[in-house]
């Protein structure tokens, strides 16, 4: 697996999570001289407002592979949801609705997350 090192821990503020206890997050971001520097918003944000970066990464070189870009994101959030007592219980990758201009320069995933 690719490394990765965490330059913000992820924190999920309360207003994140829908009623039943749920948050949707998103995690995007480009490959920059071949690293990639990957950033967790939520889906939740008020209209308007600017995305609210909830945590990020930044991978070891791996240019034009957004697969391994991927794997490190769902590593990432799978250590931080049990860190935070929280359950990872969907996590969808964006990577195949991209273009081939952007396949290989850019990865997305989302992320579903409960408190329960």
């Amino acid at each position: 697996m690719l490394g990765y090192t965490v330059t913000k821990a992820l924190t999920i503020p309360p207003e994140a999570f829908d009623e039943n206890g749920i948050a949707t997050l998103v995690v995007n971001g480009p490959v920059a001289v071949g690293e990639w520097a990957l950033a967790a918003g939520s889906t939740h944000e008020p209209p308007g407002g600017a995305l609210t970066v909830l945590g990020s990464i930044v991978t070891e070189p791996a240019p034009g592979r957004p697969d391994l870009a991927a794997e490190a994101a769902q590593d990432w959030i799978e250590k931080e949801c049990e860190r935070l007592g929280l359950s990872l219980i969907h996590v969808e990758n964006l990577h195949p609705h991209y273009g081939p201009a952007e396949t290989a320069a850019f990865a997305a995933l989302v992320f579903t997350i409960a408190r329960w």
